[in-house]
């Protein structure tokens, strides 16, 4: 996955590699990414992806298909579908930036 960030309206724009194994990279806000890793782990960057760090590492996510909705910094949720178990659907939420996740 390649990941280019703009701060002038696309006139110019700088590569920023997105970590190992990404399947998807979400915009929060200006300024801070998270990207869901397909081995589990959740990624923040808070400098346009020239740096990740963990947030947190999840087996519920590992190898599934996942749909996040981000509503801050903290809140999000995500749904969440697993290969292994033919479909089947859950809904993960959480409101530390993804540190924890529960089923609401």
């Amino acid at each position: 996955m390649f990941l280019y960030a703009t701060h002038d309206g696309g006139t110019t724009w700088t590569f920023a590699p997105a970590p190992a194994g990404a399947a998807d990279v979400e915009v929060v806000d200006a300024g801070y990414e998270v990207a869901l890793v397909t081995d589990g782990r959740l990624m923040a960057s808070s400098d346009d992806g020239r740096h990740w760090t963990l947030i947190g590492q999840h087996r519920e996510l590992a190898g599934a298909t996942i749909h996040p909705q981000y509503l801050d910094r903290n809140h999000a949720f995500f749904l969440v579908t697993s290969v292994a178990a033919a479909g089947h659907v859950d809904l993960y939420s959480t409101d530390d930036g993804g540190k924890t996740l529960t089923r609401p």
